[in-house]
């Protein structure tokens, strides 16, 4: 048995024969016409027109090199193949999971999660190959696969064949399914299909289809699906066209599906039992010791400041502009913030947990006081080199009180590190910092230094904050003391 291999069309490339239950090159020193017309007889080609010598479709032991391009990865993409120095997309017609199976093990990316149609990654330019892999699906090269020819006529670019194997990151959540409206194992499906949740139809569906559903979802068997009880108008597209056989793990390991409108058919409504054991009843108590046990302690939220799109927006230009700072331009950078500090920790919802009789043992106890804890603000500044000076605030940091530090305080300590005026200083949007007296005074010494531009809301971006932390844990005796047992 003989093929033609890397060539661009079925009838060209290089003669290659199956022996000992393996594919082998020719040496073109003994093949004269006499054995192209032998060959050519066998592939039905009609009579050689030219043979060629000097590995003129590349040498046996190279094999054809593949890529996906366009996608977020090396791992998803458009397909293309490389014949001789060329590349070209290949038509989707024929193409199917086996062939993109040991397409990513080719790759290094794994196995197929989907073959996508062009919409995913675009139409690609240039040479379309037509060639049809006849793939086992255990391959791990496309060229064990044998080859067959497709008519050339029907593939354009508009039918460029892609990919997404299992190694991508666009894999991670495709094909991810969740119930909606109902419980845990009930509810109308929806299906994270092509980089968005989508809601499945029900026109395709059978029972095979529902017991993969369950399956995928760790629930029990199929106890009904039907139409969903709910009129509301699904906003984005739906899916539908999934076939499976019914032993599948998962959707995506069925047939390929296609997004569709919403409004072309019901929405599908799925009924799985739970698996047993999930309805047990445990109480209360024993949740919380095995949380305990597994270190899941309580813990009051953690308070953040309030971000709107349009913060968000600013903070993340801000970022991207700074994201290739030198470390050189770190180190002309003094940074400013205010804090409070707590003197004496009076928080009531700290716990402790102790064995009967141990109750007023130190380590279970927290001192109190008739006044409360009282706190103090404290404003400071540091820059690469050194620390800035700290400033105990009375009350409020007023922008009088401000003015007084920025004059007093960073003025000079900024004219002794940064002597030649080309430094930043950092402080935030805070009132004081944006009232019409304080600017113009930051104007007026312009020439001195440069105060940076901040987005509203960020504190994060601040590295003082660090200092804060230091400084908070310092300040509170209580933090340390109970470290081993606050819930």
């Amino acid at each position: 048995m003989s093929r033609l291999t890397a060539g661009p069309y079925r009838c060209s490339g290089r003669v290659e024969v199956l022996h000992g239950g393996s594919w082998s090159t020719v040496c073109d020193a003994d093949f004269d016409q006499q054995d192209a017309e032998v060959v050519c007889r066998e592939l039905g080609c009609g009579i050689p027109v030219e043979v060629l010598g000097s590995a003129a479709f590349g040498g046996g032991e190279g094999h054809t090199e593949a890529r996906l391009v366009n996608g977020p990865d090396s791992c998803s993409g458009r397909v293309e193949l490389q014949y001789l120095s060329e590349w070209g997309t290949v038509c989707a017609v024929g193409w199917d999971m086996r062939v993109e199976d040991v397409l990513c093990a080719q790759l290094d990316c794994g196995s197929a999660v989907a073959v996508v149609e062009v919409d995913w990654f675009g139409e690609g330019s240039g040479h379309i190959w037509a060639d049809v892999f006849d793939c086992q699906g255990n391959e791990t090269h496309l060229s064990q696969c044998g080859i067959s020819s497709w008519s050339r006529a029907a593939c354009s670019h508009k039918h460029d064949a892609g990919v997404i194997c299992n190694g991508s990151s666009v894999a991670f959540h495709e094909g991810r399914v969740r119930l909606y409206g109902g419980s845990e194992c009930q509810g109308e499906v929806e299906i994270y299909f092509r980089q968005d949740w989508r809601r499945l139809l029900l026109d395709s569906w059978s029972l095979s289809e529902a017991s993969v559903l369950c399956r995928q979802l760790g629930c029990g068997s199929v106890l009904n699906y039907r139409s969903s009880p709910s009129t509301t108008e699904h906003k984005h597209m739906c899916v539908t066209g999934f076939s499976c056989s019914g032993s599948e793990a998962h959707l995506g390991n069925c047939s390929s599906a296609q997004p569709v409108n919403c409004s072309s058919g019901e929405q599908l409504y799925i009924t799985c039992s739970v698996k047993a054991g999930y309805d047990r009843k445990v109480s209360e108590h024993t949740v919380h010791r095995s949380l305990l046990r597994m270190g899941l302690c309580s813990h009051r939220p953690v308070r953040v400041p309030m971000l709107t799109s349009d913060h968000c927006q600013k903070c993340l230009q801000w970022t991207g502009e700074h994201q290739n700072w030198t470390t050189e331009q770190r180190e002309k950078v003094a940074w400013s913030d205010k804090s409070h500090f707590l003197l004496h920790h009076m928080e009531s919802r700290v716990r402790v947990h102790h064995l009967p009789g141990e109750e007023m043992a130190p380590a279970c106890t927290m001192g109190r006081m008739q006044a409360g804890g009282g706190s103090v603000m404290l404003w400071a500044m540091f820059c690469w080199e050194t620390l800035g000076p700290g400033i105990h605030v009375d009350s409020i940091l007023t922008h009088t009180t401000y003015l007084n530090i920025v004059a007093d305080q960073v003025h000079p300590f900024m004219a002794m590190l940064f002597p030649n005026g080309s430094d930043l200083f950092q402080q935030d949007n805070a009132p004081c910092h944006t009232v019409k007296i304080v600017q113009e005074w930051f104007k007026e010494h312009d020439k001195k230094f440069k105060v940076m531009t901040w987005p509203p809301n960020s504190p994060d971006l601040n590295p003082i904050e660090h200092l804060w932390g230091v400084l908070a844990i310092k300040s509170d005796p209580w933090r340390p003391h109970l470290a081993t047992y606050r819930t």
